[in-house]
């Protein structure tokens, strides 16, 4: 299971480990693993709870024997949706529709992985509150693989800006210098 977090890092982290400490125990009780919309549904549960007091959304990721992989957005409140691509964070508006045009049934692991480091790159690109490297998971019925990716090493997505026109209205328009 993974875990992207989103809003206060302080909030996030602490609820982070909290679940964790619960998933652990409530595998320990059961003697199976939890799966992974109970894992989504432990989180609900405490962002729910701590709405007014939390700045934390989530998104919980991974693959069970029950149910194949799954994502899970928990946004602030703590409302479950199971969700085929999603974004969050302050950078998601950025990247919402790149995501929703990119995302295709039977995506290749690669193209998967291009499509997520693009909708970071657009992210960072765009939002001063977005940034620093890329860490993708890459989960399946084999386990996690993690990979990260950095601004300063090859394989880091780039984003070009637009280009600028500058043009003056006709009544404006300069003389060219000689």
């Amino acid at each position: 299971m993974a875990v992207c977090r989103s809003g206060s890092a302080a909030d996030t982290q602490a609820i982070a480990d909290i679940v964790k400490y619960h998933i652990e125990v409530y595998s320990m009780l059961e003697n199976e693993p939890v799966t992974i919309y109970r894992g989504a549904q432990i989180f609900r549960k405490f962002l729910y709870n701590y709405r007014d007091q939390l700045s934390a959304s989530v998104l919980v990721a991974g693959w069970d024997e029950q149910n194949g992989g799954q994502l899970y957005a928990i946004p602030l409140g703590g409302f479950v949706t199971r969700q085929k691509s999603t974004a969050s964070g302050s950078g998601s508006t950025f990247v919402q529709g790149f995501l929703d045009n990119a995302w295709k049934p039977n995506l290749t692991k690669d193209e998967c992985k291009a499509i997520v480091k693009q909708a970071v790159a657009l992210a960072i690109f765009r939002d001063g509150s977005s940034g620093g490297v890329v860490r993708i998971a890459t989960i399946d019925k084999t386990g996690t693989k993690m990979e990260l990716y950095r601004p300063d090493k090859p394989g880091f997505p780039v984003v070009s800006p637009p280009g600028a026109h500058c043009s003056f209205p006709p009544h404006l328009e300069q003389a060219p210098v000689a």
